[in-house]
This record gives structure tokens, C-alpha cells and sequence, in this order.
């Protein structure tokens, strides 16, 4: 079987199935040629026949290669679907398929994936399995579940372009059971991943203030402002530089308190209401990378600290 990866192989490919034709004798009906869009197979067979012609303009007497035109058109060069639907079809009796299968399109797909999921959340609910229960306080809010369903959905989509989809999930759950031992989660390559793309959050929100301290600092009515906000990043710089482990990170983010924003009606600067939006987006995405991850770990109900 001869597999097309991506652009930039054809030529090759072509190549080497031409070789094998021409100087190993074997026919091309007897290769499978597979490809991952209907636009590469046409390609491959126009690019194949091509070569085959020129390779006959070189040997005009050669009855084998002219037969090889021939059955080029029965050749297997497809996609890998369409080849499984042809085995399918051919030896369906084989495998107690019906003879009509077909391939589903993608709305028909995505349509199959939410229904299976509502019945997988409908069975977990109903039957209100405990750890599912902890994953939805976890991951979802007040409203309603979606957020968990995309995150399955997005992990599902995820883990099928691996080759063995389900042994890989098993590998990388593995990863995390490593840590029953009760050692510091930060230390295994999942808590390590999770406490740097926290803390790169953290840094985004920290050079945002500061952007808006320079601007505050221009008006001297606005100062009081522009401490609120550098009380705001020495929170934020203590978690980068005073936070190692991930209890300490969980313990710090339990006790931090954020200074009230000033309601000064005096005030009636555009500044002021650019800068309290910044601080607030800021909190906000700091929060929510907390909540589904650092608290994610342990408790997510002891969030209401923060």
C-alpha cells in the first residue's frame, strides 16, 4: 500500500509506483493507493497515466505498460474511506453488514456525536454518578451543561487523530494517576503544563495593568486609580514569584482579597471606566483559567473566594 501524506509527495509518490510498475512487473491494478481527499486520487491517476505514456513513447513495443493503461482504471487509488466502503460492499456478507452501507457526511456525523452525548449526560444524571456530578460543578456554570459537552466533543476530535485513540487517552490518563502518591501535582507534565499556561495568563493580565497605570498617571486626579491597580499587580507577581508548588498556588489564590474600586462620581474621566473594564477583563480571564484548572484539581466550590 502506497499512502499519500500531503502536499509536496505526489511527485514521489508517482514515482514510485511507476517503478514498481515498470520495473518490477507488477500491475497496477495490484497496488493500493491511498489518499485523504478525492482531488489528490484524481491527481494521482492523471499524474500516473502521464507518466505511463511517456514511459510507452520510450518503448512503443511494449504490450505490458500499454496494458497497464488499461487497468489503471480499475486501479485502487482513493481515499481511505472510500476504499474501506469498497471492501465493505464487497464482503459485507462477511462481517454481517448491509450491502447499502454508506458513509456519513459530516452534519450526520456531528448530528450522531450530540445525540450519543445527551444519552451519555441523561445516564450519568439519572443515575447521579458521583464523579460525573464533580466534573459538571467543575467545569460548567449556573445555566446549563454546554461548556462540558464542547470540552468531550473538542477532547473526542482531539484524541481520533491519533492512530490508537483509546490507548492514548489510557496513556495519558496513566500521567495522571501518577500522582496518587499524594506528591506535589505541580511536579507531574500535566500539573507543570497547567501551572505554566496559568501563570502565562497571569503575566498577560499583569502587562495590561500596567499599560493602563502609564495612562492613569497622566492625570493626577486618577492616581488613586493607579494604585488600585499596582495593588492588583503585586498580587498578580506574587503568584509568579512567591507561588511554587501547587498547593501554594491553590492556598494563595484562596486567601487573596482585591481592593474595592473606588465610586467617585466626581470623577467623571473616560480613564477611570477604560481602567476598571481592564482590571475587570483581567480578573476575569485569571478567574476562569483558576477555576478550570487550579481549582479543577481539588474543589471548585471553594472558589467563591476569589
Amino acid at each position: 500500500m502506497l499512502q499519500l501524506h500531503g502536499s509536496g509527495k505526489t511527485a514521489v509518490l508517482v514515482e514510485r509506483i511507476v517503478e514498481k510498475v515498470v520495473n518490477e512487473g507488477i500491475d497496477i491494478d495490484k497496488l493500493l493507493v491511498v489518499t485523504f481527499t478525492n482531488a489528490a486520487a484524481a491527481e494521482m491517476r492523471e499524474r500516473i497515466l502521464e507518466e505511463l505514456y511517456k514511459k510507452i513513447e520510450e518503448n512503443p513495443n511494449d504490450r505490458r505498460l500499454q496494458k497497464q493503461i488499461i487497468l489503471l482504471n480499475k486501479a485502487s487509488i482513493s481515499t481511505i474511506h472510500s476504499f474501506c466502503l469498497d471492501v465493505i460492499r464487497n464482503y459485507f456478507y462477511e462481517i454481517n453488514v448491509a450491502p447499502n452501507a454508506r458513509l456519513a457526511d459530516t452534519p450526520e456525523t456531528e448530528i450522531l456525536r450530540e445525540e450519543a452525548l445527551e444519552e451519555l449526560f441523561d445516564e450519568k444524571y439519572e443515575n447521579e454518578d458521583p464523579e460525573f456530578l464533580e466534573l459538571v460543578n467543575i467545569y460548567c456554570g449556573y445555566r446549563d451543561d454546554e461548556d462540558l459537552k464542547k470540552l468531550v466533543l473538542d477532547v473526542f476530535k482531539f484524541i481520533q487523530s491519533t492512530p490508537f485513540p483509546a490507548s492514548w487517552m489510557q496513556d495519558q490518563i496513566e500521567k495522571f494517576n501518577a500522582n496518587d502518591n499524594n506528591e506535589d501535582f505541580g511536579k507531574t507534565i500535566w500539573g507543570e503544563i497547567l501551572i505554566r499556561n496559568f501563570k502565562e495568563e497571569v503575566v498577560s493580565g499583569i502587562l495590561a495593568i500596567k499599560g493602563m497605570i502609564r495612562k492613569l498617571q497622566k492625570d493626577q486626579e486618577l492616581e488613586k486609580y493607579a494604585l488600585i491597580l499596582k495593588g492588583d499587580i503585586q498580587i498578580y507577581e506574587n503568584i509568579l514569584n512567591k507561588c511554587k508548588t501547587w498547593d501554594e498556588i491553590y492556598h494563595y489564590l484562596l486567601s487573596i482579597e482585591f481592593e474595592r474600586w473606588p465610586g467617585d462620581k466626581k470623577i467623571i474621566s473616560d480613564l477611570k471606566d477604560e481602567a476598571k473594564v481592564v482590571r475587570d477583563k483581567v480578573r476575569d480571564k485569571v478567574k476562569d483559567r483558576k477555576r478550570k484548572t487550579i481549582y479543577g484539581r481539588l474543589r471548585a466550590s471553594e472558589s467563591r473566594h476569589f
